[in-house]
């Protein structure tokens, strides 16, 4: 986890909110602030962020939030050790007891 990821998580962690959607508003006060400063040191013009630098701030939010829910429950049985029941790739329960 890089250091911006985990501020994110920091935060998330410390007012108890889903990390999507802090990582969603983070990232957005990033570019908001990246376009203020280009537009104060670049005489009035935007250097370095373009659409794609403002879609990724939305969609790389989304996609974690995604795949959070998508993978929660799988990865919290495999980091708690207990792998006595997963999750086959259908998504069904089966035990791995022979």
């Amino acid at each position: 986890m890089n250091s911006g990821e985990a501020f994110v998580k920091a935060i998330a962690g410390t007012i108890n909110k889903n990390f999507g959607n802090i990582k969603i508003a983070f990232d957005v006060i990033c570019v908001i602030l990246s376009i203020i400063l280009s537009l104060i040191f670049f005489d009035m013009k935007i250097i370095g962020t373009r659409e794609g630098t403002i879609i990724s701030a939305f969609l790389t939010g989304i996609v974690v939030k995604f795949f959070t829910n998508m993978l929660k429950k799988t990865l919290d049985t495999f980091l708690s050790g207990n792998t006595s029941t997963m999750l086959n790739i259908k998504g069904t329960a089966y035990s791995n007891k022979i």
